[in-house]
């Protein structure tokens, strides 16, 4: 990842950046705009158009400034998501050179285009930031110039090929045009929610490691969120279209509207829908294939395409992929969700290899081990999230280690040296 340097922010901008200040925000996209769009150049290579994953770069910073809680996160965000959309881009970019070489096709890659300025970059944010939010109408319109767009690619590319090529091209858009035209054509909320938190314009709020964050959306849900998690929120969110999607952990206190006995909220996992029918649970998606759900106020719906299950108040629940609903155990019921009330609890056959990158996750502990052979060793414990101390503690006691620091200040975990013997009683004389 590139280690370009970033500048200092003023904690004033970072508060009002948080406040949604964009003034603020003009000014820390002006003065991280270099900083960036070297980050970006180093991994795509001098030749490559690198703006616009600077654009979203600093947009997403945009949608998550209310987790952002200082100069570091800052920091650690534009160096983080520049490096993954640099890496989206150069994987985007690899597909096509293999398809040109196995199609014999030459597609137009936009990797060369006039040098933008701050200015140029700053006016496409305001743009994106302050379009008009597309109506049903519009929405069908674009639907019909992507169509037609795709169409007359496709035509373009096959072009050159084979008679026998073109027709097995013509009959594979023809079965993905009628099965996306279907998937188009059906209404309903559902497929609402799945275009909208599709869209390029959605908000990400995502803690970082070792925070949690809180949010209150738009119609006053308020959102607890687990560290290195994130909730997108589409741009329309509001009375109508009361939906996220969750990677990770988070807590969700709905605010019921009062027209209704039913609330519109969900939460999205894959193909999972978490449909809220009472007020506060809890949802994590991160501990294996199973999403799980604990309902604190009220009911929850599960819903799935083969499967649809209430789960009411006091459960703790597992979902597996196909929406099939099974109770889970005290043990992965705290592991799931202690966090919620400020603890970390490891999970069942826990080792050290398992537990240090969650002690990274939740307390910011960047743990190594001198010796390789102590990442077997079995680990059992709990601890406040608010006290890494604390988590150090437990974790010498339970797993057999010494916490200490190398030559460079680095902290190491050794072998925890054999408890003394006892010291002999003296005779009485």
């Amino acid at each position: 990842m590139p280690t370009t340097a970033l500048p200092r922010i003023p904690a004033a901008d970072v508060e009002a950046l948080r406040r949604g200040d964009e003034r603020a925000f003009e000014r820390l996209v002006r003065t991280e705009y270099p900083a960036v769009l070297d980050m970006v150049r180093t991994e795509l290579g001098k030749d490559a158009a690198p703006y616009k994953a600077v654009e979203t770069t600093f947009l997403r910073l945009w949608n998550a400034r209310e987790t952002l809680d200082g100069p570091d996160a800052i920091a650690q965000f534009l160096r983080e998501t520049s490096h993954e959309l640099a890496l989206r881009e150069k994987s985007r970019r690899g597909a096509l050179h293999r398809f040109e070489a196995h199609e014999n096709v030459r597609i137009e890659h936009g990797s060369h285009g006039p040098e933008l300025t701050v200015d140029d970059v700053w006016s496409r944010i305001t743009d994106t930031l302050h379009a008009k939010p597309l109506d049903a109408a519009d929405m069908q319109q674009r639907d019909q110039v992507l169509r037609h767009e795709a169409a007359q690619h496709l035509s373009a590319a096959t072009a050159r090929k084979s008679p026998v090529g073109l027709i097995v091209g013509i009959a594979v858009l023809g079965v993905a045009l009628a099965v996306g035209l279907r998937m188009m054509s059906k209404g309903g909320e559902v497929y609402a929610l799945n275009k909208a938190l599709a869209a390029d314009d959605v908000r990400a709020l995502q803690a970082q490691f070792g925070q949690r964050a809180n949010v209150t959306l738009g119609d006053e849900t308020k959102l607890l969120i687990g560290a290195d998690s994130k909730v997108t929120v589409p741009s329309a969110f509001g009375n109508t279209l009361r939906g996220v999607k969750l990677e990770g952990t988070a807590s969700f206190t709905v605010v019921r509207p009062a027209a209704t006995d039913v609330d519109p909220f969900e939460v999205r996992s894959g193909g999972i829908r978490l449909i809220a029918k009472g007020t506060i649970f809890d949802a994590r998606t991160d501990l294996g294939s199973d999403l799980f759900l604990r309902v604190r106020e009220g009911t929850v719906a599960v819903s799935s395409k083969a499967h649809d299950t209430d789960v009411a108040t006091g459960r703790t629940v597992k979902i597996d992929s196909t929406g099939v609903v099974t109770d889970a155990s005290a043990a992965e019921a705290a592991t799931a969700f202690d966090w919620v009330d400020g603890k970390y609890t490891t999970a069942t056959g826990a080792t050290l290899r398992t537990v240090l990158p969650e002690l990274r996750r939740w307390y910011r502990l960047d743990l190594s081990v001198v010796d390789s052979a102590l990442l077997a060793n079995p680990v059992s414990f709990t601890a406040s999230l608010e006290s890494s101390k604390e988590a150090i503690a437990a974790l010498e006691q339970s797993g057999g280690v010494k916490f200490g620091y190398d030559k460079d200040e680095n902290m190491i975990l050794s072998k925890a040296p054999p408890a003394p013997a006892p010291k002999a009683a003296k005779k009485a004389r």
